[in-house]
Protein backbone atom coordinates (compact mmCIF):
# COMPACT_ATOMS: atom_id res chain seq x y z
CA UNK A 1 0.00 0.00 0.00
CA UNK A 2 2.89 2.30 0.89
CA UNK A 3 4.44 2.16 -2.52
CA UNK A 4 1.22 2.71 -4.45
CA UNK A 5 0.59 5.63 -2.10
CA UNK A 6 4.38 6.65 -3.10
CA UNK A 7 3.40 6.21 -6.80
CA UNK A 8 0.53 8.42 -6.88
CA UNK A 9 2.96 11.14 -5.29
CA UNK A 10 5.09 10.73 -8.11
CA UNK A 11 2.42 12.00 -10.67
CA UNK A 12 1.34 14.37 -8.13
CA UNK A 13 4.94 15.75 -8.20
CA UNK A 14 5.74 15.45 -12.21
CA UNK A 15 2.42 17.45 -13.02
CA UNK A 16 3.18 20.06 -10.05
CA UNK A 17 6.95 20.35 -11.09
CA UNK A 18 5.50 20.60 -14.56
CA UNK A 19 3.42 23.42 -13.96
CA UNK A 20 6.04 25.39 -11.62
CA UNK A 21 8.95 25.17 -14.17
CA UNK A 22 6.91 25.12 -17.75
CA UNK A 23 8.71 22.89 -18.83
CA UNK A 24 6.95 22.77 -22.13
CA UNK A 25 6.67 18.64 -22.34
CA UNK A 26 3.78 17.10 -24.15
CA UNK A 27 0.82 16.01 -21.29
CA UNK A 28 2.04 12.10 -22.92
CA UNK A 29 5.57 12.41 -22.02
CA UNK A 30 4.73 12.92 -18.54
CA UNK A 31 2.40 9.65 -18.24
CA UNK A 32 5.45 8.13 -19.93
CA UNK A 33 7.78 9.13 -17.06
CA UNK A 34 5.27 8.79 -14.67
CA UNK A 35 5.19 5.04 -15.78
CA UNK A 36 8.99 4.77 -16.25
CA UNK A 37 9.45 5.86 -12.76
CA UNK A 38 7.36 3.34 -11.06
CA UNK A 39 7.58 0.22 -13.03
CA UNK A 40 10.49 -1.06 -10.30
CA UNK A 41 7.97 -0.42 -7.56
CA UNK A 42 5.23 -2.25 -9.70
CA UNK A 43 7.58 -5.49 -10.34
CA UNK A 44 8.48 -5.75 -6.16
CA UNK A 45 4.99 -4.81 -4.88
CA UNK A 46 2.81 -7.50 -5.42
CA UNK A 47 -0.30 -5.31 -5.20
CA UNK A 48 -3.33 -5.52 -7.72
CA UNK A 49 -4.04 -1.44 -7.64
CA UNK A 50 -0.60 -1.00 -7.84
CA UNK A 51 -0.38 -3.25 -11.24
CA UNK A 52 -3.64 -1.33 -12.52
CA UNK A 53 -1.83 1.50 -11.67
CA UNK A 54 0.60 0.91 -14.34
CA UNK A 55 -1.59 -0.58 -16.93
CA UNK A 56 -4.12 2.86 -16.78
CA UNK A 57 -0.56 5.14 -17.33
CA UNK A 58 0.55 3.11 -20.38
CA UNK A 59 -3.09 3.44 -21.92
CA UNK A 60 -3.17 7.14 -21.32
CA UNK A 61 0.38 7.04 -22.09
CA UNK A 62 -0.54 5.78 -25.63
CA UNK A 63 -3.58 7.39 -26.43
CA UNK A 64 -1.94 10.62 -25.65
CA UNK A 65 0.53 10.46 -27.64
CA UNK A 66 -1.60 9.25 -30.43
CA UNK A 67 -3.37 12.33 -30.04
CA UNK A 68 -0.73 14.40 -29.68
CA UNK A 69 1.94 13.51 -32.11
CA UNK A 70 -0.08 11.80 -34.69
CA UNK A 71 2.34 9.44 -35.86
CA UNK A 72 0.43 7.89 -38.08
CA UNK A 73 -2.78 7.74 -40.37
CA UNK A 74 -5.62 6.41 -37.91
CA UNK A 75 -7.62 5.59 -41.22
CA UNK A 76 -5.35 2.98 -42.20
CA UNK A 77 -3.05 2.35 -38.93
CA UNK A 78 -6.11 0.35 -36.92
CA UNK A 79 -5.78 2.32 -33.46
CA UNK A 80 -7.77 -0.44 -31.03
CA UNK A 81 -5.55 -2.54 -32.13
CA UNK A 82 -3.07 -0.68 -30.21
CA UNK A 83 -5.00 -0.62 -26.99
CA UNK A 84 -6.45 -4.45 -27.33
CA UNK A 85 -2.91 -5.55 -27.22
CA UNK A 86 -1.51 -3.66 -24.50
CA UNK A 87 -4.16 -4.73 -22.37
CA UNK A 88 -4.27 -8.16 -23.85
CA UNK A 89 -0.89 -8.46 -23.02
CA UNK A 90 -1.44 -7.86 -19.35
CA UNK A 91 -4.49 -10.65 -19.37
CA UNK A 92 -1.85 -13.33 -20.46
CA UNK A 93 0.34 -12.96 -18.02
CA UNK A 94 -2.59 -12.69 -15.22
CA UNK A 95 -3.17 -16.31 -16.85
CA UNK A 96 0.27 -17.68 -17.18
CA UNK A 97 0.80 -16.14 -13.10
CA UNK A 98 -2.12 -18.22 -12.51
CA UNK A 99 -0.34 -21.49 -14.00
CA UNK A 100 2.41 -21.07 -12.27
CA UNK A 101 0.31 -21.00 -9.08
CA UNK A 102 1.03 -17.17 -8.27
CA UNK A 103 -1.54 -16.31 -5.84
CA UNK A 104 -1.55 -12.49 -5.33
CA UNK A 105 -2.59 -11.86 -9.15
CA UNK A 106 -5.13 -14.73 -9.64
CA UNK A 107 -8.02 -12.31 -8.38
CA UNK A 108 -10.99 -13.24 -10.66
CA UNK A 109 -12.60 -9.71 -10.96
CA UNK A 110 -8.48 -8.83 -12.10
CA UNK A 111 -9.18 -11.34 -14.95
CA UNK A 112 -12.34 -9.66 -15.89
CA UNK A 113 -10.87 -6.36 -15.61
CA UNK A 114 -8.63 -7.10 -17.84
CA UNK A 115 -11.26 -9.18 -20.19
CA UNK A 116 -12.97 -5.99 -20.47
CA UNK A 117 -10.24 -3.33 -21.35
CA UNK A 118 -9.07 -5.75 -24.12
CA UNK A 119 -12.10 -6.62 -25.57
CA UNK A 120 -13.45 -2.87 -25.57
CA UNK A 121 -11.42 -1.44 -27.99
CA UNK A 122 -12.76 -4.20 -30.31
CA UNK A 123 -16.28 -4.03 -29.49
CA UNK A 124 -16.69 -0.03 -30.84
CA UNK A 125 -14.31 -1.06 -33.80
CA UNK A 126 -17.15 -3.54 -34.76
CA UNK A 127 -20.22 -1.06 -33.58
CA UNK A 128 -18.94 1.66 -35.86
CA UNK A 129 -18.55 -0.98 -38.63
CA UNK A 130 -22.14 -1.69 -37.75
CA UNK A 131 -23.09 1.82 -38.71
CA UNK A 132 -20.68 3.28 -40.95
CA UNK A 133 -21.69 2.55 -44.25
CA UNK A 134 -18.20 2.74 -45.46
CA UNK A 135 -15.90 2.41 -43.01
CA UNK A 136 -12.19 3.25 -43.24
CA UNK A 137 -9.24 0.51 -43.28
CA UNK A 138 -8.66 0.77 -39.65
CA UNK A 139 -12.02 -0.14 -38.57
CA UNK A 140 -12.20 -2.92 -41.42
CA UNK A 141 -9.08 -4.32 -40.18
CA UNK A 142 -10.11 -3.96 -36.03
CA UNK A 143 -13.32 -5.67 -36.75
CA UNK A 144 -11.89 -8.42 -38.40
CA UNK A 145 -9.65 -9.00 -35.63
CA UNK A 146 -12.35 -7.82 -33.03
CA UNK A 147 -14.35 -10.99 -34.12
CA UNK A 148 -11.88 -13.53 -34.32
CA UNK A 149 -11.06 -12.20 -30.62
CA UNK A 150 -14.28 -13.10 -29.59
CA UNK A 151 -13.70 -16.87 -31.18
CA UNK A 152 -10.75 -16.52 -29.20
CA UNK A 153 -11.82 -15.42 -25.97
CA UNK A 154 -14.60 -18.15 -25.80
CA UNK A 155 -12.60 -20.70 -26.71
CA UNK A 156 -10.34 -20.21 -23.91
CA UNK A 157 -12.45 -19.30 -21.31
CA UNK A 158 -15.45 -22.01 -22.19
CA UNK A 159 -13.47 -25.30 -23.13
CA UNK A 160 -9.69 -24.25 -20.94
CA UNK A 161 -10.09 -21.81 -17.79
CA UNK A 162 -13.66 -22.22 -17.66
CA UNK A 163 -14.46 -19.30 -15.69
CA UNK A 164 -18.04 -17.93 -16.31
CA UNK A 165 -17.68 -14.46 -15.77
CA UNK A 166 -14.90 -13.92 -18.25
CA UNK A 167 -16.98 -15.84 -20.92
CA UNK A 168 -20.73 -14.05 -19.78
CA UNK A 169 -18.53 -10.73 -20.63
CA UNK A 170 -17.25 -12.27 -24.14
CA UNK A 171 -20.78 -13.13 -25.02
CA UNK A 172 -22.71 -10.25 -23.84
CA UNK A 173 -20.38 -8.95 -26.11
CA UNK A 174 -21.64 -10.56 -28.96
CA UNK A 175 -25.05 -10.33 -28.06
CA UNK A 176 -25.36 -6.68 -27.89
CA UNK A 177 -23.46 -6.48 -31.51
CA UNK A 178 -25.75 -9.27 -32.90
CA UNK A 179 -28.57 -6.28 -31.77
CA UNK A 180 -26.96 -3.91 -32.70
CA UNK A 181 -26.55 -5.38 -36.40
CA UNK A 182 -29.95 -5.96 -36.40
CA UNK A 183 -31.37 -3.20 -35.86
CA UNK A 184 -29.11 -1.33 -38.70
CA UNK A 185 -30.63 -4.02 -40.85
CA UNK A 186 -33.85 -3.80 -40.18
CA UNK A 187 -33.75 0.01 -39.80
CA UNK A 188 -31.43 0.84 -42.76
CA UNK A 189 -31.73 -1.88 -45.10
CA UNK A 190 -35.33 -3.15 -45.21
CA UNK A 191 -36.95 0.53 -43.94
CA UNK A 192 -39.42 -1.03 -41.89
CA UNK A 193 -41.44 1.37 -40.27
CA UNK A 194 -40.24 2.60 -36.94
CA UNK A 195 -42.77 0.93 -35.08
CA UNK A 196 -42.72 -2.15 -35.76
CA UNK A 197 -38.85 -2.16 -35.70
CA UNK A 198 -39.01 -1.28 -32.07
CA UNK A 199 -41.31 -3.74 -31.47
CA UNK A 200 -39.48 -6.45 -33.64
CA UNK A 201 -36.24 -5.12 -31.61
CA UNK A 202 -37.68 -5.94 -28.41
CA UNK A 203 -38.68 -9.56 -29.13
CA UNK A 204 -35.38 -10.30 -30.70
CA UNK A 205 -33.45 -8.32 -28.13
CA UNK A 206 -35.43 -10.55 -25.24
CA UNK A 207 -34.92 -13.61 -26.92
CA UNK A 208 -31.47 -13.28 -27.36
CA UNK A 209 -30.61 -12.14 -23.96
CA UNK A 210 -33.06 -14.79 -22.21
CA UNK A 211 -31.37 -17.21 -24.35
CA UNK A 212 -27.60 -16.07 -23.31
CA UNK A 213 -28.91 -16.44 -19.87
CA UNK A 214 -30.23 -20.24 -20.17
CA UNK A 215 -26.51 -20.91 -22.19
CA UNK A 216 -24.26 -19.42 -19.16
CA UNK A 217 -26.61 -21.17 -16.53
CA UNK A 218 -26.56 -24.85 -17.86
CA UNK A 219 -22.81 -23.87 -18.92
CA UNK A 220 -22.15 -23.12 -15.01
CA UNK A 221 -23.51 -26.38 -13.78
CA UNK A 222 -21.05 -28.28 -16.44
CA UNK A 223 -18.59 -26.69 -15.03
CA UNK A 224 -19.28 -27.22 -11.70
CA UNK A 225 -19.59 -30.87 -12.62
CA UNK A 226 -16.53 -30.94 -13.91
CA UNK A 227 -14.35 -29.55 -10.96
Amino acid sequence: MSLLAASVLVGIFLAVFGQIYQTGADAYQLFVTWAYLIVIWTLINPFIPQLILQIVLLNTALLLFVMQTEPFDTDKVPLPLLFTGLNGVFLVIREWFEMKRVDWITRVWFRLLLAFATLIPMFFSLVIYIFDTSPAQSILISAGFGLWLHVILFGIYRYWIKDILTLALNLLSVTTLLVLYLFNLFTDRFDLNPTGVFLLMGLVTIALFGGLIVYLRVTQQRFAHQC
